[in-house]
């Protein structure tokens, strides 16, 4: 009788000792697929701010050089306008 109450207790330890062991790895393994897929948005987004920020780049040396171009002719025409009118 005493010996089937250790085997019995003995039994109930090694299942709840297995269950917790089993529930926290399952759990620590959502929590790792979780941070992976953060992870895995996060480089996405960063390769796309790269990308974006390499156009944009290219964007605003455009726009510097159009205004530049802007004001050259802005002064030609303003040069020209002067010659012909006589102002």
């Amino acid at each position: 009788m005493r010996n089937n109450i250790f085997k019995i207790t003995g039994l109930t330890i090694a299942i709840a000792l297995l269950s917790y062991v089993l529930i926290t790895y399952f759990d620590e393994l959502n929590q790792a697929d979780e941070f992976n897929q953060f992870l895995s948005d996060a480089a996405t987004i960063s390769e796309i701010h790269n990308s974006n920020s390499a156009n944009f780049k290219d964007v605003s040396t455009f726009q510097k050089l159009a205004e530049k171009d802007l004001k050259i002719t802005s002064i030609i025409f303003a040069q020209t306008l002067k010659k012909h009118t006589n102002f």
